[in-house]
């Protein structure tokens, strides 16, 4: 509470590990001997403890008038740097498990720890343990409750950690890729399916999952016997793997017997240990002999006018395909024809006179190849039966001829003609009928191979077979016979003239090498054609050829025109050869020469100024030109805005096609500065074709450029490089410079910018920064001159300002005071400035707190602008809020424009109410089993005290600072089931005093209710589902959990049962039925594990039992139904007994009544397995001995002896019993 003189911090060990060096002494110096809350990190080399050893602390002071404090001691402080030892044992990295639990291992006892659960690498759950989870030892099945409610199919990442009471972290134990995985892998099998005949032992499946291990079990069920079976054939790790599988053959078989029947069905389990549930395929016979199958009509070379087939089958056909293969004769295009056998086509034995109904599509006069083929129930495939050459003719040869036609002309003896069938024999015979005479007539012409076959036969010559007269007029007649002898109906064509002389055609007009403006051909013919064209080609392009169709009186004989540009759209000045050709009706050619060098022009010559442009200023007469073609004359004439012309008539050197640049003329204009003009290029090429092209707006100009300076004006002061000037007319090129003439040195003076676009054009309306501009140094002096040339190459300079200083540098304005985020009553504040202000300002803004809409703004004047430490003290006080956050703002502007770069800003709490203290937590009349207290200040908080008296009045107290985060923590042992009442005081840093309110009736309860069960016991077969427990005090909440470990699965595990409000209360609960028991499932064994927590939220530690074997009651009617009569058993167990022993009777069903019960007593013996069951009627003494299992909940296998215990299964009869 004051400032010390001198301090000592004395350790002395006391227990523990053994501190040679004990006691440490440790003189503090500096601000650990100011007023206030003090401590810290002592560093190791002022202290080192040794760990696990036990010290006292004590603290003495003494003041600087030589006051010494009172001895102060902390007993029994352990020292501990060794941070706690955590491992998780299970699940191991990268594993499978379709039951989530936990068992770690903590090597200390800890204060805090957690398991944090990453899901999917997406979600995150941390699990808090609680503080039985963290004492020392080995935590084995842990189960929170957040992994009841986690996804099938997710992947999880583990790590735990933990703090000790000293504080120390222990490393993160981490677990990753932990699949959970409770959905059972499906094998479908796809192929073979039931009651299917097969040739092979591959198969088709559908695999959900990989697989862990995989069998595959084929049982025989009928047909041959197989003395390998059963076969439970073991699949290899790469066949289990996920995925669909078409005709796999497993590496390890089965290897199947023909003419067996089989099931097929898969068993094994995933990564997980869910087992697998596959499909059953039944009735599947492996069948692997092929059929065998002949043809007996046809026979081989036999000529048939029917479809009829006759066959003998050695088995029963699926399926079966006859035949018709074309090999030669007549084409079938269509072949080959085949027939699918069907209904009682397919059975075995011989098949007689089948017809097949392939009379309409077999063609006539062709010959086949007949084939039979069949395929059995399982896919087996016959050999192929066949018979060769069978010929199929009923129908005469059709013949027809197509070319020539009757009336029509030929140049050559070509014959198109065609028959529906190969011929044996074909003739056509020529005979002359009119024209010149022909003495060798008639021809007669033996129609050959290939031209002998079925079809037609296009253009047949036959000139090396006959000669025929020129001139004369034939018939042409056809005969034929086909191979089987019938004979064809003559066919023929008339009128034939063959002529061999070609006509002649001669071209008149244009005549080779004319220019032309329009093209007339003009051309004479001596026979009339019946097709002519004018081809017009052009020579620059031979694949761009024009062609002119002759029609009607333009084929006739005589001299006739032709206007080709009525026909075709020739291209002006290109250079064509015409060409005129025909044919005669007998198809024999002509044409004239070519007329070439014919060029058509209608386009004016192509003439263009190249310079001067439009729009362009000069200063000479020079002229740059382009002429597209020949010229026969050419001119250059300028005319001024007063339509004065000044004409220049040029030489022929400048009438050849060519690019003339800068030409001199020998007699140049007379030109006007400042005066525009047009220039005209005109000119007329050899066709006589005129142009003419103008360039406007062209200026004569031979005066510089002006140059006027706007801004900045000499001696000014910028922060930037804005400037602003004017020029008189357009410019081609310029320039501005700057160069330094004092303040800082500028290295790279002078600084020379381009003016670019349109800051050669226009007139800058304000200051603004050119492109180029580049940046200026920092503290020089400038001089700014500019330079440039005009349009017409016209050059001239100016300076444009002097003295202008650079500055750019930004004023810097410093708070001095108050501190940041310091507690104030009043608005004096101190600044410093580094050079003189053209203005500044102060602000004062709320940021926090009480509501203060106003801005409070100072605006400096006079002195306060001066470069210098200034204070506002002497201004007037400005109407700040109390309880308001302020932030106070600093910042000004300098002579050159340049404002400083960021404000000063400083924070500050203006402050002059008390604040408010209140305890959130615990509530009155509430139980804990912790020393945390939250509680709420309205503002930070310099000192306080926690004040706590317990039912005895006895008081203590516990100072703290603010801030304090979270739970304040009473360092102080509190009583087990004693009752206390609290109190909070404090002062804030303005000095204001506050306490809060009184809770009262706070129990402090730290001890863990206990779970005991007495039944079921470790190992345990348990008969029913009652329980015995006995629970130490009342709770509020309460679970029991039975956790499948083995046996028959149970899909609803683990079945989590809440206990109700009477199941909680403190005692002994016997034979107990729990409320909201769920149903168990028989033969399973579970684990069973009970756990609770008060109402001071204390968790008991679970209570477990492992190994139970769930079995149900016999208890009620168990029927058995025999070939004859239905059997039934009733059972009652002994009043609170286990279920072994008890009253029995057994009868007969007679409708829905049960007669003729014998009654006695039975007893069961649970020590192994199958369990046995004996029973003794009372009156006839009669004695059984059984052997049982539950298959399930409603049925009993059961094996019966009359003197001795049944060996085993096959030791008699198993009877089936059903509970109803």
């Amino acid at each position: 509470d004051e400032d010390l003189a001198k301090g000592t911090i004395i350790f002395t060990r006391t227990a523990g590990a053994v501190d040679e060096k004990s006691p440490h002494v440790v003189n503090l110096t500096g601000s650990r001997l100011k007023e206030g809350e003090r401590g810290g990190v002592l560093p190791k080399a002022m202290l080192t403890l040794i760990n696990g050893a036990v010290y006292d602390i004590e603290l003495i002071g003494e003041d600087f008038a030589g006051n010494v404090s009172v001895k102060t001691i902390i007993e029994n402080i352990a020292y501990d740097d060794e941070p706690p030892v955590v491992t998780l044992k299970a699940p191991e990295n990268n594993t499978y498990t379709n039951f989530l639990a936990l068992d770690y291992l903590i090597g200390e006892d800890m204060v805090a720890g957690q398991i944090k659960v990453s899901i999917d690498k997406i979600k995150e759950i941390v699990i808090e343990l609680t503080e039985t989870q963290l004492l020392e030892g080995e935590y084995i099945r842990f189960i929170p409750d957040e992994f009841l409610t986690l996804n099938d199919g997710a992947s999880f990442d583990f790590e735990l950690t933990g703090s000790d009471a000293a504080g120390n972290l222990s490393l993160p134990y981490i677990i990753k890729n932990v699949k959970y995985d409770t959905t059972h892998p499906k094998i479908d099998i796809i192929t073979p399916a039931s009651d299917e005949a097969i040739n092979y032992s591959t198969m088709s499946i559908n695999i959900s999952e990989n697989l862990a291990d995989g069998f595959l079990l084929v049982e025989q069920t009928g047909g041959v016997l197989d003395t390998r079976f059963p076969h439970k054939i073991t699949i290899l790790h790469q066949e289990m793997k996920g995925g669909e599988y078409k005709n796999v053959k497993f590496a390890n078989g089965p290897i199947l017997q023909n003419g067996s029947i089989y099931t097929f069905e898969f068993s094994g389990q995933d990564f997980a240990g869910n087992e697998v549930r596959s499909t059953k395929v039944t009735n599947v016979l492996y069948d692997i002999d092929p059929p065998v199958v002949s043809l007996s009509k046809p026979v081989d070379a036999e000529q048939i006018k029917t479809t009829e087939v006759s066959y003998l089958l050695s088995d029963n056909l699926s399926k079966g395909l006859i035949t018709f293969q074309w090999t030669s004769g007549t084409t079938d295009t269509i072949s080959p024809h085949i027939v699918e056998l069907y209904g009682s086509q397919l059975r075995q034995g011989a098949q007689i006179d089948i017809d097949l109904n392939l009379m309409d599509v077999l063609s006539d006069g062709a010959r086949y190849k007949v084939s039979i083929q069949g395929f059995d129930k399982a896919g087996n495939e016959s050999e192929i039966a066949t018979i060769h050459n069978v010929l199929y003719d009923v129908l005469p040869p059709v013949l027809t001829i197509y070319e020539p036609i009757e009336g029509s002309a030929f140049n050559e003896p070509i014959v198109s003609f065609e028959m529906n069938e190969k011929l044996a024999e074909g003739i056509l015979t020529f005979k002359q009928t009119g024209g010149k005479t022909d003495n060798n007539s008639p021809h007669d012409i033996l129609i050959l191979p290939p031209f002998n076959d079925q079809g037609r036969f296009d253009g047949v010559r036959f000139a090396n077979d006959v000669t025929l007269q020129d001139g004369s007029e034939y018939s042409i007649i056809f005969n034929a016979r086909d191979p089987a002898g019938n004979v064809s109906s003559p066919v023929a064509v008339d009128s034939i003239l063959y002529d061999i002389t070609a006509p002649v055609i001669e071209t008149i007009l244009p005549i080779a090498g004319s220019y032309l403006r329009d093209m007339i051909v003009q051309y004479t013919i001596d026979e009339t054609l019946i097709d002519g064209r004018i081809d017009i080609i052009a020579s620059n392009n031979p694949n761009s050829t024009h062609s002119i169709s002759l029609t009607d009186i333009q084929l006739k004989p005589g001299v006739h025109d032709v206007n080709v540009l009525n026909h075709v759209s020739l291209v002006s000045g290109t250079e064509y050869t015409i060409e005129v050709s025909g044919k005669d009706r007998a198809g024999n050619n002509s044409s004239t020469k070519e007329v070439n060098k014919l060029v058509y022009d209608i386009e004016p010559p192509i003439l263009k100024i190249t310079s001067p442009a439009f729009g362009s200023r000069v200063n000479h007469t020079l002229l740059s030109f382009n002429i597209g073609e020949k010229l026969q004359d050419l001119k250059v004439t300028w005319i001024d805005d007063n339509k004065i012309a000044s004409i220049v008539n040029l030489p022929d050197r400048y009438y050849a096609p060519e690019q003339y640049d800068q030409i001199i003329f020998d007699n140049p204009p007379t030109l006007i500065s400042g005066m525009n003009y047009y220039i005209t290029l005109s000119g007329t090429d050899m066709a006589g074709n005129k142009n003419e092209v103008k360039v406007y707006n062209v200026e004569y100009d031979d005066s510089p450029p002006i140059f006027s300076a706007v801004s900045p004006s000499s001696g000014s002061f910028i922060n930037n490089t804005k400037i602003q000037f004017s020029f008189n007319e357009p410019l081609q090129s310029s320039r501005v410079l700057w160069k330094a003439i004092g303040g800082a040195v500028d290295p790279r003076s002078p600084r020379t910018i381009e003016l670019v676009g349109l800051e050669l054009e226009t007139i800058m309306e304000s200051a603004s920064k050119l492109t180029n501009q580049m940046d200026l140094n920092d503290g020089s002096i400038y001089e700014i001159s500019i330079e440039g040339t005009d349009l017409a190459g016209n050059n001239n300079s100016t300076v444009l300002a002097e003295n202008i200083s650079f500055d750019i540098s930004a004023p810097i304005a410093q708070l001095i005071s108050p501190e940041n985020n310091s507690y104030k009553n009043h608005d004096n504040l101190d600044y410093k400035l580094d050079e003189d202000l053209q203005s500044g300002t102060i602000l004062w803004k709320r940021i926090f707190g009480a509501s203060d809409s106003h801005i409070h703004t100072i605006e400096l004047s006079g002195d306060l602008l001066n470069a210098g430490d200034h204070s506002n003290s002497i201004l007037p006080d400005l109407p700040l809020v109390s309880g308001t956050q302020y932030q106070i703002e600093l910042s000004g502007i300098d002579l050159a424009g340049n404002s400083t770069s960021n404000a000063s800003q400083r924070t500050f709490f203006y402050d002059t109410a008390p604040p408010q203290l209140t305890i959130d937590s615990p509530k009155e009349f509430t139980s804990i089993n912790h020393s945390n207290f939250n509680f709420t200040v309205s503002e930070p908080i310099k000192r306080g005290e926690m004040i706590f008296t317990d039912e005895d009045g006895l008081t203590n107290k516990l100072l703290y600072r603010s801030p304090h985060i979270g739970p304040l923590t009473i360092p102080l042992n509190l009583k087990d089931g004693s009752t206390y009442s609290f109190k909070l005081s404090g002062i804030d840093f303005a000095g204001n005093n506050a306490e809060s309110a009184e809770v009262t009736g706070i129990h402090y309860d730290i001890t863990k209710p206990v779970f005991s069960i007495q039944l079921p016991q470790n190992g345990d077969l348990y008969v029913g589902s009652r329980l015995s427990y006995t629970l130490s005090e009342d709770i509020i909440s309460g679970s029991a959990v039975w956790s499948r470990k083995g046996g028959n699965r149970d899909r609803s595990a683990p079945h989590k049962i809440n206990l109700n409000i009477d199941e909680m209360k403190s005692g002994k609960y016997n034979d107990h039925q729990l409320f909201n028991q769920s149903k168990l499932n028989v033969s399973t064994v579970y684990t069973l594990m009970m756990k609770g927590t008060d109402a001071a939220g204390n968790e008991s530690l679970p209570t477990t039992v492992h190994d139970i074997e769930y079995t149900r009651s016999l208890d009620g009617n168990w029927f058995f139904q025999s070939a004859i009569m239905t059997v039934v058993w009733t059972f009652e167990g002994d009043a609170g007994s286990d279920g072994s022993k008890g009253n029995f009777a057994q009868g007969i069903q007679m409708g829905t009544k049960i007669s003729n019960q014998e009654y006695g007593r039975y007893e069961i013996d649970f020590s192994s397995k199958p369990w046995t069951l004996r029973w003794t009627m009372d009156k006839t003494e009669m004695s059984r001995i059984s052997i049982f299992e539950f298959q399930d909940e409603n049925h009993l296998r059961v094996v019966t002896r009359e003197s001795k215990k049944p060996k085993n299964w096959a030791d008699g009869e198993v009877m089936m019993y059903e509970y109803r």
